[in-house]
């Protein structure tokens, strides 16, 4: 079994189902209802998930595919728990050019400690996967610029590695601590969007995170999809074959 990140839904309703504690909105702190995309067609903000407790737990249907050794696929679904969170919401965004999928965060100033869990649609734990993750538009604050703690991201457990550009408009405080510096971001895909932002690869069903942000800002997680540039794939009953590319 091997799994695939590389994939584009083109989702056209919210994939996501409420399991415990969240209150679903369409709005969040006054946050539009729809925002400007990279692409300039822009992107739908389906709707904001409120956590109202901690262990609150929601769930994204089809983040993903396995595929078996005959080339049937499956489904991956992801199940979000909050360990601890402030002031934040989710929101769940469809890019209409590309079709993929993220969530983005809408706060005043607060934080969110999240664990992401991965499984067949049955609710199997897939066990020894590999995968990468990315985490956008983390800003730094014009008006203090250089300085560490305006929006950022931590990653908790379950990660094998971090990435960032070498010209990246971030700071590193700790070994798996990132904030922005320097100025604001709008579009984290282009060419400065890229210099917002943090990669990841994990091993296992799991990898938690903490979102933080000292003011009103938003940031955007790619569950899947991250800027490296090759798709990882994993040989779940390959014996020695171990994660390799294709």
């Amino acid at each position: 079994m091997s799994i695939d990140s590389t994939y584009a839904h083109g989702w056209t309703a919210d994939p996501v189902t409420v399991l415990d504690g969240f209150d679903k909105q369409e709005s969040f702190l006054e946050w539009p209802h729809t925002q400007e995309g990279n692409d300039g067609t822009g992107q739908n903000v389906l709707w904001y998930y409120v956590p109202q407790k901690t262990g609150a737990r929601l769930k994204v249907n089809h983040i993903a595919d396995y595929v078996d050794a005959d080339g049937s696929k499956h489904a991956v679904d992801m199940t979000l728990t909050v360990n601890s969170v402030a002031k934040t919401a989710l929101a769940t965004r469809f890019t209409q050019s590309s079709g993929l999928y993220s969530f983005s965060w809408a706060t005043v100033g607060g934080s969110i400690d999240l664990t992401a869990a991965l499984s067949t649609q049955d609710g199997t734990s897939l066990a020894g996967v590999k995968g990468t993750t990315g985490f956008a538009d983390l800003d730094g604050d014009p008006n203090q610029p250089n300085k560490d703690g305006s929006e950022g991201v931590e990653l908790v457990s379950g990660f094998d590695g971090a990435y960032v550009r070498s010209n990246a408009h971030l700071m590193q405080s700790g070994p798996n601590r990132w904030s922005g510096i320097i100025d604001e971001n709008s579009k984290p895909a282009d060419e400065h969007g890229l210099k917002h932002y943090v990669g990841a690869t994990f091993t296992g069903p799991e990898f938690r995170f903490k979102y933080f942000a000292a003011r009103s800002l938003g940031g955007n997680f790619q569950p899947i999809q991250s800027t490296v540039q090759y798709p990882l794939y994993y040989d779940m009953n390959g014996g020695t074959g171990g994660p390799h590319t294709k």
